[in-house]
């Protein structure tokens, strides 16, 4: 499964510790001096460990074609309905503010933007009873970039991106647990 920290290739320990310590000098040099904490650094780390995949079926479950099946499916119990996306780019923009306490109060230490972009070759949702039931996708590549007050810290490409193996197992009559 790729995360957001292996779609930006900061898998190596040097990687992230080029990272940490950039970010550290970011807030240093921003004018007041806010304490890089290791509280800051927890933060960060939650959120690159986040999957990417799950943007991906964030996206798929609020797709319209998906609600309607949805809305369309729970007014019969037991009724399925097979919803195909064609080939589609999820766009996911996030703006986290990392926060320390610094003299018992809590203040934003850096403001990030995460952008991740994910190209998908067609995925077909299952819906049944208004509940997805599951999600088959074909190849995902895409690209993630990290910033700093609109500067690039980390940025990659990536041809093949393991959103959750591509399946997620479709099992007659119950919603799949997990993201889907």
């Amino acid at each position: 499964m790729t995360t957001l920290r292996s779609l930006l290739g900061l898998n190596d320990q040097a990687e992230q510790q080029r990272l940490t310590s950039d970010l550290a000098e970011t807030v240093r040099s921003g004018g007041g001096f806010v304490p890089w904490t290791a509280e800051a650094t927890g933060m960060l780390t939650d959120l690159l460990d986040q999957p990417v995949g799950n943007l991906a079926f964030k996206a798929w479950r609020a797709h319209q074609d998906v609600l309607d099946a949805k809305k369309r499916t729970s007014a019969v119990p037991g009724q399925r309905e097979t919803v195909r996306l064609l080939e589609h780019t999820i766009r996911s923009v996030q703006e986290p503010v990392v926060e320390a306490t610094v003299d018992g109060k809590r203040q934003p230490v850096l403001n990030l933007e995460v952008e991740v972009l994910l190209q998908i070759v067609g995925a077909t949702v299952v819906v049944e009873s208004g509940h997805v039931l599951g999600v088959r996708h074909g190849p995902v590549s895409g690209s993630a970039t990290l910033n700093v007050g609109g500067v690039p810290l980390a940025h990659r490409e990536l041809p093949i991106i393991d959103v959750d193996e591509g399946t997620t197992t479709v099992v007659p009559g119950r919603a799949t647990p997990g993201p889907v």
